[in-house]
């Protein structure tokens, strides 16, 4: 049962994340070039707070990537 968890916990991640209109809608704003969180905050009217838990999970779903200077940038697929 152990070995199935982190495999069930992340088909769920993936199903959420791509239903979510927040996320869906984020990294819609976020395009593909690297972006400041201060950026993100003005374009999408989401918290600073509510955009760190939004990018740390896209960042462990491999769906975003943080790059230099605290700026994030969506993962071309």
């Amino acid at each position: 049962a152990l070995e199935s968890f982190p495999e069930h916990v992340a088909a769920q991640s993936t199903n959420r994340v791509h239903t979510d209109p927040d996320y869906a809608k984020l990294l819609q704003i976020m395009g593909f070039e690297p972006v400041s969180v201060n950026r993100l905050v003005e374009r999408s009217g989401l918290t600073a707070e509510q955009l760190s838990s939004m990018l740390l999970i896209l960042e462990l779903e491999g769906r975003v990537s943080p790059s230099p200077g605290g700026c994030f940038q969506q993962i071309k697929a």
